[in-house]
C-alpha cells in the first residue's frame, strides 16, 4: 500500500532510524540528541512513514506562550519528490 502516514515518534521509531540517521538524513542528527528531545516534556516529535519506512520527522517545542517548530527533516532520497507513487 502506497501511503504516507504521520504518527507521534516513539523510542521504537528512533531505534529504526538510529543506524542510518547520519547517512540517510543529515550529519547534525544523532541518537542522543533525538532521544533527549523525546524525553523532554516540552517537545514533541512526529514521524512520516511511507510504506512503513520512516522518511522524515519533525519536532516542535512548547514554550510558555507559543509552539516553535524546531526542525523538519526528510530522508535524503525522498527530498524534492513530486510524486510519491
Amino acid at each position: 500500500m502506497n501511503e504516507l502516514v504521520i504518527n507521534k515518534m516513539n523510542l521504537a521509531d528512533l531505534e529504526k532510524i538510529s543506524t542510518n540517521l547520519i547517512n540517510d538524513f543529515d550529519d547534525f542528527w544523532n541518537i542522543n540528541i533525538l532521544k533527549s528531545e523525546l524525553e523532554n516534556k516540552f517537545s514533541q516529535y512526529i514521524v512520516a512513514k511511507y510504506n512503513e519506512e520512516i522518511v522524515g520527522f519533525a519536532g516542535i517545542i512548547d514554550t510558555v506562550e507559543q509552539f516553535e517548530i524546531t526542525n523538519i527533516v526528510v530522508k535524503k532520497n525522498y527530498r524534492r519528490k513530486r510524486n510519491w507513487k
